[in-house]
């Protein structure tokens, strides 16, 4: 067995609510390549000890703390180690934590009120391009962590999981110092959030400082290409996935007495506007059938604007509507589900990282479920491909045919007949974690 070292700001159990989907690819790395030769360290950050503890206290606690998490460190398998993060790691980070508020519960950040703090966040952002984002006060202890590790433990690779972008750093450091070959993989396109006036600059500094690594790995094929012109390495793709297991254990989450046709999405809504055609198709349903059995099924963060879109649509009684619930919940609704909801990002010509849509972590898990996707309003893209590819469902964009699909399948339902499913399960299966993990073991046999 060979050893490879994961930096993952973001890992499932240990992240912020926002991170689900994300987080849950470093953890399903984790636990799938030792099937292909190669067990996994995950370095994390707790969710629960982030900015709190002094960069003394760190080289006091540290050690110790990882000493314990490899005395169950099978060589069969992988392990994670969550660490904490100190307050700041220099006078940059420290004067952009003093304008932003960081939610105890979830974990996320939020920009506080006032013309300074936000001319203090754009400029301290500004220099964090070049020494590590929101994540910088992690690189430290990450590095304690690491040395503690590589005493007792040989390490033959290294993978920078991103986003955020202190695993970047990490991974070239480890390699300056220790020539532990690295590669990238990339959850998210590096440039996406910056200013495009910035593009060239962050380019030049991105090729230049981190021009040891290996190769990058991307989502979909149209990211791995503009990893490609910014890096010049090999680019290789590895899409998010599914973990059967995660579903075999689960009871049906059912509505009292299966009295209601359940539509069910879960997590965040990245592309609000995108909602308006199925509300759309919803609205016309109920209005003509008021009596349907019917109800749209919501639980994540974006709770309060599904809250007023029902509202502003006239159709709250058929909402059931909640906030973040743990993944298994989620998980659960979905296997119970009469139909799921899949979102999709319209081919956006502005945007050269959405011009070719997009394929959602939550579009996967959807493929686990085993139950018919509607998905709406289409990408002419990369989700359209592979719905299509799978046979997993129907895309529908217009609101009035949108609304007669919605009719035909809630009678298949009403008269306990089978809605018209045949996914191509062998396709499918291309996309599970373990699939997955074997072409990461692959491309790591390579470095």
């Amino acid at each position: 067995m060979k050893t490879v070292l994961i930096f993952a700001y973001e890992c499932a159990p240990f992240n912020r609510s926002g991170a689900t989907i994300g987080a849950q690819r470093p953890a399903q790395f984790a636990k799938h390549l030792p099937k292909f030769g190669w067990n996994a360290i995950v370095l994390c950050c707790d969710v629960n000890s982030r900015w709190q503890i002094s960069i003394e206290e760190a080289k006091q606690t540290i050690p110790n703390l990882v000493k314990k998490k490899l005395q169950n460190f099978d060589r069969a398998g992988s392990i994670i180690i969550p660490i904490p993060s100190i307050r700041y790691s220099d006078w940059v980070d420290n004067l952009w934590m003093r304008s932003i508020d960081i939610d105890s519960e979830s974990g996320n950040i939020k920009l506080k009120p006032g013309t300074i703090n936000r001319i203090t966040t754009k400029v301290s952002t500004f220099f964090k391009l070049f020494s590590g984002d929101y994540s910088a006060s992690w690189i430290a202890p990450a590095k304690i962590a690491t040395i503690e590790i590589l005493k007792t433990v040989q390490l033959e690779a290294c993978i920078a999981e991103h986003s955020p972008d202190a695993s970047l750093f990490l991974s070239r450091w480890l390699n300056q110092k220790y020539k532990i070959p690295w590669i990238i993989d990339f959850r998210d396109q590096i440039l996406m959030n910056l200013p495009k006036i910035i593009w060239p600059l962050y380019n030049h500094f991105l090729r230049r400082y981190f021009k040891t690594v290996s190769a990058t790995i991307a989502v979909n094929r149209h990211l791995a290409a503009m990893d490609e012109k910014i890096f010049r390495k090999p680019f290789f793709v590895i899409p998010n996935g599914y973990d059967l297991e995660e579903f075999k254990d689960l009871s049906h989450s059912s509505s009292p007495a299966d009295t209601f046709f359940r539509i069910v999405y879960t997590g965040n809504i990245l592309y609000r506007d995108q909602l308006k055609p199925f509300f759309e198709a919803l609205q016309m349903l109920v209005k003509e059938r008021p009596n349907l059995r019917l109800r749209f099924v919501y639980r994540g963060m974006a709770k309060e604007t599904i809250l007023n879109y029902s509202s502003q649509f006239g159709i709250s009684q058929w909402m059931d509507i909640k906030g973040i619930i743990p993944r298994s919940q989620a998980l659960q609704l979905l296997k119970g589900a009469d139909l799921l909801l899949l979102l999709s990002a319209s081919p956006d010509e502005q945007s050269v990282f959405f011009s070719k849509g997009v394929q959602p972590g939550k579009a996967f898990e959807y493929l686990a479920a085993g139950k018919p996707i509607l998905c709406t309003p289409g990408d002419e893209g990369l989700l359209d491909e592979l719905i299509q590819e799978t046979c997993a469902g129907v895309i529908i964009s217009n609101p009035k045919r949108l609304s007669s699909y919605l009719f035909e399948v809630y009678e298949k339902w009403e008269q306990k007949k089978d809605i018209p499913y045949k996914p191509r399960k062998e396709v499918i299966k291309n996309y599970s974690r373990e699939n997955l993990a074997r072409k990461l073991a692959d491309i790591l046999n390579q470095q």
